[in-house]
């Protein structure tokens, strides 16, 4: 089974594409929660509504409706995308021998142009990104000497991954919206021998919704915060996840 999780604030309606874009992939086991501070109501049992009780983020939101998920796979979902026809192609990858050989257990289904996770810091063109997307002096907050390392903008992850090495948590809850993929890529690139631009994945390419809202950016400051202090102390030999 695949869990996709999906964490919105706004009305269902803004999610209603993104939704359809599952329900219309070919058959297979698969549920749908989604975490939102707006009741929702359906007599879609494949549906389930969690509901956000504190509104602090994203990162809470995901964690709280992965607490209510069974699938074995995680799928990481905003209302932004129309997922692909072939999204299914990350199940033989996710179950070949290539993952079957790797510690963690993640992958990354919605990079735009993929295959492949970005790398940030990396003086190579990245996979399924153009050169120049992820300068080293971005996030300066960061320091160089921390690179490479992947970003996982929209994870899939093995629930055993999720529950053996990050403790329960799919993002680590200090963060309030941002910079969440930073810290799970500079998490699994530093404890897994790390290979940057020859981490493939099934080339998937998702639209964006019509009826998305804009994105807000708000929070920045405080995450770039918390992924500077989450990364300093990994240096400094705390090498826990959460």
């Amino acid at each position: 089974m695949i869990s996709y999780l999906l964490a919105t604030k706004h009305d269902i309606r803004y999610s209603l594409d993104t939704i359809d874009s599952i329900l219309t992939l070919p058959q297979h086991d698969f549920e749908i929660i989604i975490c939102s501070p707006h009741e929702i109501k359906t007599e879609d049992a494949r549906l389930l509504w969690v509901k956000d009780d504190k509104c602090t983020g994203s990162p809470y939101a995901f964690n709280k409706a992965y607490q209510h998920s069974s699938g074995k796979y995680i799928a990481i979902i905003i209302d932004d995308v129309i997922l692909p026809q072939n999204l299914l192609d990350i199940l033989d990858f996710m179950e070949s021998d290539f993952m079957s050989k790797k510690k963690f257990k993640v992958s990354n289904i919605l990079w735009d142009g993929g295959p492949g996770l970005p790398t940030f810091g990396h003086d190579e063109v990245p996979d399924g990104s153009p050169k120049g997307d992820w300068p080293v002096d971005k996030f300066t907050s960061v320091d160089v000497k921390k690179c490479p390392y992947s970003v996982i903008p929209l994870p899939v992850l093995s629930r055993d991954t999720i529950e053996t090495y990050l403790s329960g948590h799919i993002f680590h809850p200090s963060f309030k919206n941002h910079f969440i993929d930073h810290w799970l890529g500079f998490y699994l690139s530093k404890n897994e021998t790390y290979e940057p631009n020859k981490w493939r994945c099934p080339s998937l390419k998702y639209a964006m919704s019509p009826n998305r809202k804009p994105t807000e950016r708000t929070d920045d400051s405080y995450d770039e915060y918390i992924l500077k202090c989450l990364t300093d102390t990994f240096i400094s030999n705390e090498t826990s996840y959460v």
